[in-house]
């Protein structure tokens, strides 16, 4: 067996292959498989929903302090030396301030005993609920195992990020999904 990297495209053989020419393919998780900005708006809405239900308060404050806060959250991650520190601990500290700081934009005192816990939560339920994948996205994923390539999925995301393949119907087709927490890099990065 072979893993095949190129850097040119090339046609992939539309009958099954054999052991020797399976090849292992790695899809960009936002922009190829899922549509980025439709999953933002729908885990913004969903989160915003959640947040409401379970701690009270108005959507509309919620949608408000998420939105404010990820302008910071956004500028922290901006700032973030990345070199000096590992990957998952920046962005477990990013995504921990990120939802004390929507508690706190929409008034609500009570610190969750565990931020970071409790956002991991939140983002899986948020984004298991959303159908962000482009329409072509399964049924080539399913051509490509017919063909018995295996696929997966890389991101800059964190671990969360099965959830979005849930939501999107995809999970099942996935053999793997490579993170910046399983890769302790920015996606992009040579690390990674």
């Amino acid at each position: 067996r072979r893993d095949a990297i190129c850097r040119f495209p090339q046609i992939l053989s539309g009958t099954p292959c054999s052991a020797e020419t399976e090849m292992h393919i790695l899809l960009d998780l936002y922009g190829v498989l899922l549509n980025h900005e439709k999953t933002f708006r729908g885990y913004r809405s969903r989160l915003a929903d959640l947040l409401a239900s379970r701690f009270g308060g108005d959507r509309e404050a919620w949608l408000r302090a998420h939105d404010e806060a990820f302008v910071t959250y956004t500028r922290s991650a901006d700032e973030a030396d990345w070199e000096a520190r590992g990957y998952g601990d920046i962005v477990d500290e990013l995504d921990a301030r990120h939802l004390l700081e929507i508690f706190e934009r929409v008034g609500i005192s009570a610190r969750p005993p565990d931020q970071l816990s409790l956002s991991r939560e939140l983002e899986r339920e948020a984004l298991s609920g959303i159908d962000a994948r482009f329409p072509d996205a399964q049924p080539a994923i399913e051509r490509l195992r017919t063909m018995g390539h295996r696929i997966y999925a890389a991101t800059g995301g964190s671990l969360t990020n099965d959830a979005a393949l849930r939501g999107a119907g995809l999970a099942s087709l996935i053999d793997g999904v490579f993170t910046g927490h399983s890769q302790n890099a920015r996606k992009g990065r040579p690390a990674y």
